[in-house]
C-alpha cells in the first residue's frame, strides 16, 4: 500500500513539473508552441512505466484545457496525441532494452519522433482545416516549410535532453526519497529455483508422478558433465531446475534442510492420500494444515491447500 501511495505521489509530481516546464518554457512559431514539457513526461514514463506515462500526459493536456489553453478540445487532442506518440516508442524500447539502455532511449527518441511528426501531419491535413479556417490546400503548403521540420527539430532537441538528462535525474530522486525508483526502475520476477540430485532420471520420475511437473527443457554439456533439466507445473512461469552432474557420486549436503520448495494443491485431501501412499510424506503440520514431502536426494516440498 505504501508503495502504491508513493507511486501515485511520484507520477502526480511528474504531472505537475510538466505543467509548470510548459507555463515557464514556451516558444510559439506561427501557430505552434514548441515546449520541454514531453522531456518531463518523457522521464516520467522511464520511471514508471508506459501506463503511468499515458496518465500523466493526460493529466498535464487537461491541466492546460483548464488553466490556460485557448484551442479547446483540438489542441487537448493533439497535444495528448503528440506526446504519447513522441514518449511511448521511448519508453516502450528503454523497458526491454537489457544491456545498453541508452542505445534503446535513443533508438526510442528517433522513433518517436517519426511516429510524432507522421501523426501531426496526419491530423494536421485533417484538423487544420476545420479548426483555423483554412484550406487543405494552405495546410499542405505550411508542412515542408514548417509542420514538419518544426517536429522533428521538436523531438529530436526534446530528444538530446531526454538522453543527457534521465539518468541523472533519476539517480537524484533516488537518492532524495521523493519517489521509489527501485521498485519501478528495475523489475524483478521469480524465474527458477535450482536444486542438485544424484539420479536424474529418479527425480525426473518422481517430480512427474508427486506433482505433476514436466520437462520444459533440457541442456546438456557437450561433454556430457552436466544435464540441467526444467521443470514446469503448465499453470505459471516458475520453474524447477534439475542439475545432475556427472562426477558427482555422493549424496549432498543439505544441512538442517531449513530451505524448501512450496506449492499449491487444489485438492489437497487427495494429495495427501497419494504422497502417503508414494511413501515420500516426511512431515504434517495438522494445526497449520499443511505437510512435507520428500524427493530421492531429501529435498522437502511443502504441500499447500489453495485457500493459505
Amino acid at each position: 500500500m505504501k508503495l502504491e501511495i508513493k507511486k501515485i505521489t511520484g507520477i502526480a509530481l511528474i504531472a505537475v513539473l510538466a505543467y509548470i516546464s510548459m507555463l515557464i518554457f514556451k516558444v510559439p512559431i506561427q501557430f505552434l508552441d514548441f515546449e520541454i514539457k514531453d522531456v518531463v513526461i518523457c522521464i516520467g514514463g522511464l520511471i514508471f512505466g508506459v501506463v503511468p506515462a499515458i496518465i500523466i500526459s493526460f493529466l498535464v493536456v487537461f491541466l492546460e484545457l483548464v488553466t490556460v489553453s485557448s484551442s479547446g478540445l483540438v489542441g487537448v487532442f493533439m497535444n495528448f496525441t503528440s506526446t504519447v506518440f513522441f514518449v511511448l516508442p521511448t519508453v516502450i524500447i528503454y523497458k526491454k532494452a537489457k544491456k545498453n539502455v541508452l542505445i534503446g532511449v535513443l533508438i526510442g527518441v528517433l522513433i518517436g519522433t517519426t511516429l510524432m511528426t507522421i501523426s501531426m501531419v496526419l491530423f494536421n491535413l485533417i484538423i487544420t482545416p476545420l479548426y483555423l479556417g483554412v484550406s487543405l490546400k494552405e495546410v499542405i503548403g505550411l508542412l515542408g516549410p514548417l509542420i514538419i521540420p518544426f517536429n522533428i527539430g521538436k523531438g529530436l532537441i526534446n530528444g538530446i535532453i531526454i538522453t543527457l538528462l534521465y539518468k541523472p535525474v533519476i539517480q537524484a530522486l533516488n537518492k532524495s526519497n521523493l519517489i521509489s525508483i527501485e521498485e519501478n526502475f528495475m523489475n524483478f520476477k521469480f524465474y527458477h529455483n535450482n536444486i542438485n540430485v544424484l539420479d536424474l532420471e529418479k527425480s525426473l520420475k518422481f517430480y512427474n508422478d508427486a506433482l505433476n511437473l514436466k520437462e520444459t527443457k533440457r541442456i546438456t554439456a557437450e561433454d556430457g558433465s552436466f544435464i540441467i533439466v526444467y521443470l514446469g507445473d503448465n499453470q505459471t512461469n516458475h520453474f524447477l531446475e534439475l542439475t545432475w552432474l556427472k562426477d558427482r557420486k555422493e549424496p549432498y549436503n543439505l544441512g538442517d534442510n531449513e530451505f524448501h520448495l512450496a506449492l499449491h494443491t487444489d485438492n489437497y485431501e487427495e494429495a495427501l492420500k497419494k504422497h502417503k501412499e508414494m511413501n515420500c510424506v516426511c512431515y504434517i503440520n495438522d494445526e497449520m494444515g499443511i505437510y512435507f514431502i520428500s524427493d530421492p536426494d531429501g529435498y522437502w516440498i511443502e504441500i499447500l491447500p489453495l485457500s493459505m
